[in-house]
């Protein structure tokens, strides 16, 4: 059990909750309670399983913060119908945690106890070697990529993996030139522009990557100043069945990209602060091969309003 092992990493308590009434009990006397919440339990399958995640669900909308719930689940959110109409969690856990996954979540849960907890040394170990750079200019964003692309290959990680996380790199950095900025009155500036066209990143514009990396794992943080990333809005990405044939791809749509990375198979954490700063972080773990991979942490975490 997830939550078990890390108290008793961390030498907290560890309370277990099989009922709505006694998730309601813990929640009434430690409001400030981190919670795991078996949300596909193999207990719960049986007749009444939509409505025994409702039940909960109901509880943990009311008495605590989606910051402070991680859903721990086999399949993604948007193969889980009931799950994904319920927005009353800011994390979301798939059942394989293998180290260092203990020391990670035990970092995202000091960063959900507090309000916009920005800054990716935090969730990285203090022995990790970080590089920033700061992209000016939308022609050198091909260059930034290859740098980190080059950084990750020299540390061991799989050329498969090694591809997918600069793919990811690219569409966040998309999404951070073209969908972040907005103007005074909170409407998109540069949201229906080509996404080739060639463009100065001044002042606010300026975007900062990250790379860190550490002997357990690495990440690669991507930085915005507008701060115009929705919790909403993301988890209605998450949601949506991008292989539906009623779903209908718009290339002029923020987020997109995301959804897809997303639905990748990385681990992500999106931290927002309103109109200040957006962090995306992409972590990936120090393994042998791509199977290794698919078989280690894998997390989406939401900290934004």
């Amino acid at each position: 059990m997830l939550g078990k092992k890390i108290a008793e990493a961390n030498q907290l308590p560890f309370m277990n909750a099989l009922t709505p009434e006694k998730l309601t009990e813990i929640l009434i006397d430690f409001p400030q309670a981190l919670i795991f919440w078996d949300a596909d339990h193999p207990f719960a399958l049986q007749e009444g399983h939509a409505r025994s995640i409702q039940a909960m669900a109901q509880v943990l909308a009311s008495k605590t913060q989606p910051s402070k719930v991680f859903a721990i689940t086999d399949k993604p959110l948007n193969l889980n119908q009931e799950l994904s109409e319920i927005g009353c969690f800011g994390h979301h856990v798939f059942r394989r945690y293998p180290d260092p996954a203990t020391e990670i979540f035990t970092k995202l849960l000091g960063a959900a106890l507090v309000s916009y907890p920005l800054g990716v040394e935090r969730y990285m170990p203090a022995d990790a070697k970080a590089r920033t750079i700061l992209l000016k200019e939308t022609k050198h964003k091909g260059p930034a990529i290859q740098a980190i692309q080059n950084i990750l290959l020299k540390g061991g990680t799989p050329d498969r993996l090694c591809t997918q996380v600069v793919g990811a790199l690219d569409e966040i950095l998309i999404n951070a030139i073209f969908t972040a900025p907005l103007d005074e009155d909170g409407a998109p500036t540069r949201k229906h522009l080509d996404r080739s066209t060639p463009l100065l990143l001044e002042g606010k514009h300026q975007i900062e990557i990250t790379v860190s990396t550490s002997p357990l794992y690495s990440s690669i943080c991507v930085a915005d100043q507008f701060g115009s990333l929705k919790k909403d809005v993301l988890l209605s990405f998450i949601r949506q069945n991008f292989a539906s044939s009623g779903f209908k791809l718009d290339p002029t749509q923020a987020g997109l990209g995301l959804n897809g990375i997303m639905q990748s198979g990385l681990s992500l954490l999106f931290i927002s602060r309103p109109k200040v700063r957006t962090e995306v972080i992409i972590f990936v773990p120090r393994v042998e091969n791509f199977k290794d991979f698919r078989n280690s942490f894998r997390f989406l975490s939401l900290l934004s309003e």
